[in-house]
Formats: structure tokens, C-alpha cells, sequence
């Protein structure tokens, strides 16, 4: 079988209709494909797996009360350049001095 953080959203979604996976699992199997590839690639500020799973058995439940919305279970990760509820605050940005100057010249022409 494929391993979970290799299926594509519509064969996932499809295994979690059919009941053969969790989103707890899924959750879990993306979380560990995290862990092992985020020293490398450095693409998240904040990892909020506790929300994740927390979110996941909530979907789980939902789902087995009948719920049959296409994307239950499913979330997504943004861009954390703005602060969300309940999350640390993005770390500070250093900007080159040409970076700022670009910002800066933009901010004054709006």
C-alpha cells in the first residue's frame, strides 16, 4: 500500500469515505513526514500538531455521525506571516536593505 503522506488529497479523501484510514492517522503520518523532512527544508515557522490531531479526532467524529462533507479531516497549511489565534507569533524577518528599500517604496506610492 502507499504510504499515507504519499496519497494524493483525492485518494485520501476516498480512503477516508470508505473508513480504510483515520484522519487521526492521516494526521499522524503527515505530522511524522514533517518531523523528518522539516530540518532539511525549513518550511513551516510553527507546527501546531496538537491542533492537528485535536481537529482530526473531531473530523473523525463527525464523519462517523454521518457527516459526508468532501474535505472533513482535512487541513492545510498557511502562510504564518500574520499572527492566528492561538498560535506563537511568526518570528521576525531580517530583510536585506534593498528588500526594505522595495517595501519601503511601494508603502510610500499607495
Amino acid at each position: 500500500m502507499t504510504l499515507l503522506h504519499q496519497l494524493t488529497l483525492s485518494e485520501a479523501r476516498e480512503a477516508l469515505m470508505r473508513g480504510e484510514i483515520t484522519s487521526v492517522e492521516l494526521t499522524d503520518a503527515l505530522l511524522a513526514r514533517i518531523a523528518a523532512v522539516e530540518p532539511q527544508v525549513h518550511a513551516f515557522l510553527t507546527i501546531d500538531a496538537e491542533g492537528a490531531r485535536s481537529q482530526a479526532q473531531a473530523a473523525d467524529a463527525r464523519r462517523a455521525a454521518g457527516d459526508p462533507s468532501p474535505l472533513l479531516g482535512f487541513r492545510s497549511a498557511s502562510r504564518m506571516s500574520f499572527r492566528r489565534r492561538g498560535c506563537a507569533p511568526p518570528a521576525p524577518r531580517r530583510y536585506s536593505k534593498t528588500m526594505f528599500r522595495c517595501m519601503m517604496r511601494r508603502r510610500w506610492r499607495a
